[in-house]
């Protein structure tokens, strides 16, 4: 009834899948800042606010990303990769899976700061 707790996600399935696709570091952007620090801090990429060329861009599911979600890269943000789902098992016993989609992109300019009360 209360859903799969977060800490259970494939977080480290989802960084490996980054990391095997292109092991150059990049700023992480999820619809949830929680999914982006999870992912960061497995990935061990240093905390390069504003000055990534890339952005890699995750979220929850199959689908596109949401408008919201593509509204947090830079303007002239082009894709360097093509969409990569991973589905993974969660962290627990339940044998639930999980899948979440990412994408990298290309941008010289600097990321918007994404503390904006989050």
């Amino acid at each position: 009834p209360f859903g799969t707790p977060r800490f259970t996600f494939p977080f480290d399935a989802i960084s490996s899948a980054i990391r095997g696709q292109n092991p150059a570091p990049a700023t992480v952007i999820s619809n949830r800042q929680d999914d982006a620090a999870n992912i960061s801090v497995l990935l061990h990429w240093p905390p390069e606010r504003g000055t990534a060329s890339d952005v890699v861009l995750v979220w929850q599911g199959n689908d596109a990303p949401a408008e919201n979600l593509l509204a947090q890269l830079p303007a002239n943000a082009l894709p360097a990769s093509p969409v990569t789902r991973v589905t993974a098992p969660v962290r627990n016993f339940s044998g639930e899976l999980r899948t979440f989609s990412f994408q990298r992109f290309s941008s010289p300019s600097p990321v918007p700061d994404q503390n904006n009360g989050g």
